[in-house]
């Protein structure tokens, strides 16, 4: 496991995704975001679309899709806005849209796996794959691999996962990733699910990085104005939404269009190609590795393994019944 390699960066965790992409041009640029319809997902579709890129969005729900694609035409001022359904918790519907995409896109060149769920009940999938694993990290590995093709015909190109500073809590419990051995745990399962995160985008840098496709993951920031929370504030106490906040100590409250930043940033910026991609980055810099009893900010060793992240793609292609040729 080799050490992050800092580069220079003049936007910190107060910049905007508007202040990143100030005087950059995108025109000639496509870029697929999952998960667009809210927060984060929705401010970074908005961002990149003004600085004159086609943004495809993501939605379960084709009507929401397409009003939340009418709405940010509306606000970003660029008709190269448009929605596609997408389910993550379905293997058989990401391989259909991946596919879909692949015969409708002439080039991609980012790739925004955004789309997340946070602390909800036990959910499993048609394979019997948990829910949060099977939404963050396992249908976004499906649908990656999938447009790879695509993204190596566009390059340079990249990939930004989203993860967070909740996978300093736990690695991935590679014997028992469904929790079919041991009891479900909200919490558990979503930090875990980050940490799959980060090591996605350090697998998918490592077998593509050499065909010009870097992938970076990204901690946005804690951001309470964000879907992300509904699951906590339908299925937690007040008593144990309190104590969740106060396990994960105290943090700069961001809002969206500073939780899209280190997104933008990550796929713009001059510097991080001399890096060779893989790195976890936060308020727009390279993060530090974390210190023991930090659950703020840093990344983990465990999500910069990279043993585990093969180990985990591997682990994934047999519960999915997919098989990728990288």
């Amino acid at each position: 496991m080799s050490p992050q390699q800092q580069v220079p960066s003049p936007f910190s965790a107060t910049s905007t995704a508007d202040d990143v992409l100030d005087d950059v041009d995108l025109s000639r640029k496509t870029a697929l975001v999952t998960g667009g319809t809210s927060g984060i997902g929705r401010e970074t579709i908005r961002a990149l679309a003004k600085a004159g890129a086609r943004v495809i969005l993501t939605a379960r729900d084709d009507a929401r899709g397409e009003e939340t694609a009418r709405d940010l035409q509306a606000v970003s001022g660029s008709e190269q806005i448009e929605s596609a359904r997408l389910d993550l918790m379905s293997v058989a519907d990401t391989v259909r849209f991946a596919e879909e995409m692949r015969n409708k896109l002439e080039r991609l060149d980012y790739l925004v796996l955004n789309a997340g769920i946070m602390l909800c009940p036990l959910d499993r999938n048609e394979l019997g794959i948990e829910s949060q694993f099977m939404t963050n990290y396992a249908g976004h590995l499906i649908l990656a691999a999938s447009l790879a093709p695509l993204l190596v015909a566009s390059a340079p190109a990249r990939v930004v996962c989203l993860s967070s500073s909740a996978h300093l809590g736990l690695p991935v419990d590679l014997d028992d990733i469904n929790f079919e051995n041991r009891p479900y745990d909200p919490s558990a399962s979503y930090c875990q699910s980050k940490t799959a995160c980060a090591l996605l985008a350090l697998e998918l840098n490592r077998r593509l990085s050499e065909q010009g496709v870097l992938s970076f993951s990204v901690h946005p920031g804690y951001i309470p104005d964000s879907n992300l929370w509904r699951y906590m504030l339908e299925h937690m106490s007040e008593e144990e939404l309190r104590a969740s906040v106060a396990a994960s100590g105290p943090q700069l409250a961001k809002s969206p269009a500073q939780g899209a930043a280190t997104t933008a940033w990550a796929l713009t910026s001059s510097e991080l190609p001399r890096t060779g991609g893989g790195l976890y980055l936060e308020d727009c810099q390279v993060a530090e590795d974390s210190t023991p009893g930090n659950f703020v900010s840093g990344v983990a060793a465990h999500a910069r393994d990279e043993q585990a992240a093969n180990k985990l793609w591997d682990a994934t292609e047999r519960m999915t019944g997919q098989h990728f040729i990288l």
